[in-house]
């Protein structure tokens, strides 16, 4: 996997079916997820304390960023 970049985000297309997905190859469970309306949202994908795996998202990547460095 490489870096997500924005000419990678940019070329990523729907599928008609499912959602697509997109890693980022340095940043470890960053990703953009690509639904089949076309809509692109910025994830982190992230294990809870109890092992469960959750995604925190969001349309916009600079909110995502804000709302993570606050609950630091």
């Amino acid at each position: 996997m490489t870096k997500l970049l924005k000419r990678t985000v940019d070329a990523l297309s729907p599928e008609a079916t499912r959602d697509v997905f997109a890693w980022d190859g340095e940043l470890r469970g960053f990703g953009v997820r690509v639904k089949p309306s076309g809509v692109k949202s910025y994830l982190i994908q992230y294990r809870n304390s109890e092992g469960r795996t959750r995604r925190l998202s969001e349309n916009d990547g600079v909110a995502l960023l804000l709302r993570m460095t606050s609950r630091f």
